[in-house]
């Protein structure tokens, strides 16, 4: 994918014409010389730093397309209120809904799984004319492409990277605009990409301008989510308005907190992901500096909150467990795994901080800290309702699994993986709320 970046910058001749397998082998020996460029994994100033960049990089084409991400899309940005922000800010850059956009992405994601081919004409939208307007259905395509004869100015004016290092560990730029538009037609350049922009095209269209102003809108539209999830569960839990009833003004509070015979489980919303520095970088300043107003920042909250409940608290509050764990819930994957190794990767002096002002027997244990995604969250909720697994053993079975080396996972997705939990194999909130694959028939179009 790099290479088809640099070709349409370079207004590449070979690129113009057809790939002959001569041409291609020598392309692939050209790339595999670029590896004398980039640092080896020991000149990293972390190793799991280092496999950071690279699952930021190439994880995006390791999985298919889950429908549960248009599902969430559904609960998070279509079902707000008509006159929400969000949802007049959508209709203002792209020219439709929300709600149309979804439905229109299911459309989509059907051809091209199912017919296996690399280029789609507006014409096989027609037989959706009576419910869409041609218009519409236009707008939906020319929001997620590129004009082939403007491709190369998009991908100058969108290169974060000014060709300089960080261009070997970026994610692809095609991922904002997969397809290329020439005349009614749009031609793929990988269909893994498509997957990913249109599972987060919302949330990313939406944020691009202003990410400040977006986040003050979803932080709670987020938080809500959340609810929605523990509510399905059956799980009792305690929301921030509730505890904030019974805390001083000054103490830092986490959003909601789920007691357990042995332990209570502190849970954190930040509808966040990993800014493109962030991703591309092994600095753990670098790094630091992208997540210590979501990572850092939830873990503060959390150890304050939980130093309170150590030292007398409140009898509305609940009561204070030794072995409290967080989980701390981003939008995206952070890949950084749980505390201990943000601690030793990147925040050691930070998280020593926080430590220091709160009482010893009130420190969270760094081991039993995790930093996962909606997705991770939303199965967890799914095991808890469908397979009436406890919260507390998923906890801890991760927990002791990441203690040892040969059981230690790199994202906690892996962990509910490894006991045959997955969005294919599940129902949850989404599959049994959202009703949009329920009312599609892909052969009926």
């Amino acid at each position: 994918m790099l290479i088809v970046k640099w070709s349409f910058i370079n207004d590449s001749k070979d690129f113009k014409e057809p790939l002959t397998r001569i041409t291609f082998n020598r392309i692939l020996s050209e790339v595999h010389s670029l590896g004398d460029l980039v640092k080896l994994p020991s000149e990293h100033h972390n190793i799991h730093n280092f496999i950071r960049n690279i699952a930021y990089q190439q994880f995006i084409y390791q999985y298919d397309f889950s429908f549960l991400h248009i599902s969430r899309n559904s609960f998070l940005f279509a079902k707000l209120p008509d006159n929400h922000n969000l949802k007049r800010l959508f209709k203002k850059k792209h020219g439709l809904e929300c709600n149309e956009f979804i439905n229109l992405t299911i459309t989509l994601i059907a051809f091209f799984i199912e017919e296996k081919k690399h280029t789609i004409e507006l014409g096989f939208f027609s037989p959706l004319y009576e419910r869409y307007s041609k218009e519409t259905i236009q707008k939906f395509l020319n929001s997620i492409s590129v004009d082939i004869n403007s491709l190369k100015n998009r991908l100058i004016k969108n290169d974060l990277s000014k060709g300089h290092y960080s261009e070997f560990y970026e994610q692809s730029s095609f991922i904002r605009y997969p397809l290329l538009r020439n005349n009614q037609k749009y031609t793929c350049t990988h269909p893994f990409l498509l997957f990913r922009c249109l599972e987060h095209f919302l949330y990313d269209t939406l944020k691009e301008d202003d990410p400040e102003k977006f986040m003050r809108s979803f932080g709670k539209i987020f938080e809500t989510y959340l609810i929605k999830g523990l509510d399905y569960s059956g799980l009792e839990y305690i929301k921030e308005t509730e505890l904030k009833r019974f805390l001083p003004k000054e103490i830092k509070c986490i959003d909601y907190i789920i007691k357990q015979e042995k332990f209570n489980i502190l849970i954190d919303a930040k509808g966040v992901e990993m800014p493109y520095l962030g991703k591309v970088s092994d600095n753990p300043q670098v790094i630091l500096g992208k997540v210590k107003n979501s990572a850092i920042k939830a873990l503060e909250q959390a150890s304050e909150f939980n130093n309170y409940l150590l030292n007398g608290g409140n009898n509305n509050l609940p009561e204070f467990r030794k072995k409290s764990c967080l989980l701390v819930v981003t939008y995206k994957e952070l890949y950084l795994g749980n505390g201990q190794l943000l601690y030793d990767t990147v925040a050691k002096e930070k998280i020593d901080n926080i430590n220091s002002k709160i009482n010893e027997k009130a420190k969270i244990d760094l081991k039993r800290v995790y930093f996962i995604t909606i997705e991770s969250f939303d199965l967890i909720m799914s095991l808890v309702k469908n397979h009436n697994m406890d919260i507390g053993n998923i906890l801890e079975s991760a927990i002791a699994n990441d203690i040892e080396p040969l059981s230690k996972k790199f994202e906690f997705s892996q962990h509910i993986h490894s006991r045959g939990c997955n969005p294919k194999c599940v129902n949850t909130l989404l599959d049994m709320r959202s009703n949009l694959l329920l009312k599609f028939d892909y052969k009926t179009i």
